[in-house]
């Protein structure tokens, strides 16, 4: 979002725009839950359930949110200022909840 930002060339905005695509991509329910699932068997329901509440939660706090950035600040600082809060609170968080010590492949199971 950040390198969003700042884009001045059409050549600039593919190149984010590709970046912000696989950005997008892993972080779909489908590939949040099929993480969790293999990083977490014994308790992946309720952390699909938390994931669950927090995406409807963020909607209800960020949509409002980042319209007041794009009032007072422009499209420019909204995006610089919603990427600051991912760095300074998700990041911290996604570091902290990663599993750790293991591998995690996303191959299928055999069937016994």
């Amino acid at each position: 979002m950040i390198l969003h930002a700042g884009v001045q060339q059409a050549w600039q905005l593919y190149a984010v725009l590709a970046l912000i695509g696989i950005g997008m991509a892993a972080a779909r329910y489908e590939s949040v839950f099929a993480f969790l699932i293999r990083a977490y068997p014994d308790d992946f329901r309720r952390r699909i359930t938390f994931v669950t509440l927090l995406g409807g939660l963020a909607s209800t706090v960020f949509w409002p949110l980042t319209t007041l950035l794009l009032i007072h600040t422009g499209w420019r600082g909204a995006f610089v200022g919603l990427a600051g809060l991912q760095l300074l609170v998700r990041l911290p968080c996604h570091l902290r909840d990663l599993p750790r010590g293991t591998v995690i492949t996303m191959q299928p199971q055999k069937q016994p």
